[in-house]
């Protein structure tokens, strides 16, 4: 998706019953690669590309609030009762006060970047990745947000406000 001057627009969506969050260009995907086992996914367009040059489209982040609670100063998402296992999971998350930049990823050392938003989400690969794989393909390590919270908080209350609305009306 595209504003009015032709730059690319983040669409962001949050599952709360699911607790994931979705963040991307608005192009549809059609192939996921599993960062951090299951929790952390972006998404690549590839089609009519050859599939040594894919395109990041979007991420999943799942638990999303449960991971980002103890990370990110959003009172929404602070009394989320934080993943207990979370020494056990293969995700490393730093969040930047000062600068309002969310990293998430795997740990491995990051090489080349291509974005999904620009400025706003970037997705990292693997350095030297590509050496690794078949075909020339990097693999993604982690992904930078920019602005986090300006950007993760209004998902997240306006599917919480839903959940409200919906239960009120019931």
């Amino acid at each position: 998706m595209y504003d009015k001057s032709g730059l690319e627009v983040l669409e962001i969506q949050y599952e709360c019953e699911s607790d994931t969050l979705w963040m991307g260009n608005g192009k549809p995907g059609s192939i996921g690669f599993d960062i951090t086992h299951g929790i952390l996914i972006p998404f690549f367009d590839t089609d009519g590309v050859d599939p040594n040059t894919r395109v990041p489209i979007g991420l999943m982040l799942s638990p999303a609030a449960r991971l980002l609670a103890t990370h990110l100063p959003i009172k929404a998402i602070a009394d989320t009762e934080p993943v207990k296992y979370l020494d056990r999971l293969d995700i490393e998350i730093k969040y930047d006060t000062s600068d309002d930049i969310l990293w998430m990823g795997n740990g491995k050392q990051t090489g080349s970047a291509i974005p999904i938003v620009e400025n706003t989400v970037v997705l990292y690969f693997e350095e030297g990745s590509e050496r690794l794989s078949e075909k020339g393909i990097k693999t993604p390590a982690g992904v930078m947000v920019y602005n986090a919270v300006k950007h993760i908080e209004p998902a997240i209350l306006a599917e919480l406000a839903e959940l409200a609305a919906a239960g009120a009306a019931e």
